[in-house]
């Protein structure tokens, strides 16, 4: 999946963009118990600050409430990153020059919250984080 996703960076103004590009012709991750992260962090003068971590989900269900997969009849919410589409996720944090960003596209197989209800706590492999994609930026 990787190969398929860029990340760039813009600054502007008032802070700065992340845009995620999937030039996969499907969604980023189409099963609903996955979901895809987007974590940045700024590095400034030798500190590292985690900035917002944007999801992107799909959560199914039935009579417009979150359900496991076998008993839903309904998408309740959807984020997730279609396909051919160009994600814009805005920070308002202003950068001075010799900042650094990076950021990590990633993913769960199984969302962390539906693991105790699933009994799925001792396979830890699905409550790794996976990344999809890193990269980094220098702020002139």
């Amino acid at each position: 999946m990787a190969k398929h996703v860029d990340i760039s960076y813009k600054k502007s103004e008032s802070g700065f963009t992340i845009t995620i590009e999937n030039k996969a012709p499907h969604n980023l991750l189409t099963h609903p118990l996955r979901v895809v992260q987007l974590k940045t962090t700024l590095k400034r003068n030798g500190k590292k600050e985690a900035l917002k971590t944007e999801t992107f989900i799909k959560v199914i269900g039935t009579k417009g409430k979150p359900s496991m997969p076998w008993l839903a009849t309904q998408v309740v919410k959807e984020t997730m990153i279609k396909g051919n589409e160009k994600r814009e996720v805005t920070f308002d944090t202003k950068l001075q020059s010799g900042d650094e960003i990076e950021t990590t596209l990633g993913f769960y197989i199984v969302n962390p919250k539906a693991i105790k209800k699933l009994g799925l706590e001792e396979h830890k492999e699905l409550s790794k984080f996976t990344i999809l994609k890193h990269s980094y930026f220098n702020v002139n």
